[in-house]
């Protein structure tokens, strides 16, 4: 007579393991920093300097190679009165929903006069309708660099009590003429100090 074996349970408690799991997943969705999404890509010229731009409370403005200017601020929660603010110059109502498309935009990538059209497009259409009507106007009838500029420091001194850093991100083949209106529209603004975000050179 052979002698019975006893069955022993297969059973593994997978808790700890299930556990273990949860935390690595909130720790990676904690510490992980994700990059902004910029509109376009820009090719920024070699620098020496090595000074850091703060991360917040920043306003930048955005010049590609063929001129077309943008500008954006970081304090996503100031952009819907942002726009609001611009929306009452030039006598344009928005939605709520289209100040919530707004919020999340990282830089103004068309004139004033077009972005309900812009917000109301689906994300994939927007890349196409920016590289036909991009660009906020600089000229000198209608330069709406100056007002959007003007328009965030209004906001974010009655936001945060504080007055914007700028910095410029210019591609390196930008024509100098848009350089110098930029310039030209912060000087108007008596805004002399601002930063060039620029490549550590050798990297």
């Amino acid at each position: 007579m052979k002698p019975k074996i006893a069955k022993k349970s297969t059973f593994i408690d997978m808790t700890p393991m299930v556990d273990l799991a949860f935390l690595l997943i909130t720790f990676f969705m904690l510490t992980v920093k994700f990059t902004k999404q910029e509109t376009e890509k820009i090719v920024i010229p070699g620098s020496t300097a090595q000074k850091t731009i703060p991360a917040r409370n920043l306003l930048i403005i955005y010049g590609n190679k063929e001129g077309k200017v943008r500008v954006g601020i970081t304090e996503q929660a100031q952009r819907d009165k942002w726009l609001l603010r611009m929306g009452d110059l030039y006598k344009i109502q928005f939605t709520p929903k289209e100040l919530e498309e707004f919020r999340l935009l990282n830089e103004v990538p068309v004139d004033i006069r077009k972005m309900k059209q812009y917000l109301g497009l689906p994300k994939e259409k927007r890349e196409a309708f920016y590289k036909q009507y991009g660009g906020v106007p600089l000229d000198s009838a209608d330069n709406q660099l100056d007002k959007w500029i003007f328009e965030a420091r209004i906001v974010n001194k009655q936001e945060a009590n504080e007055d914007y850093r700028i910095a410029i991100k210019a591609d390196k083949d930008m024509p100098y003429p848009v350089f110098k209106d930029i310039t030209g529209t912060l000087k108007k603004q008596r805004a002399n100090k601002f930063s060039l975000i620029t490549n550590k050179e050798g990297s």
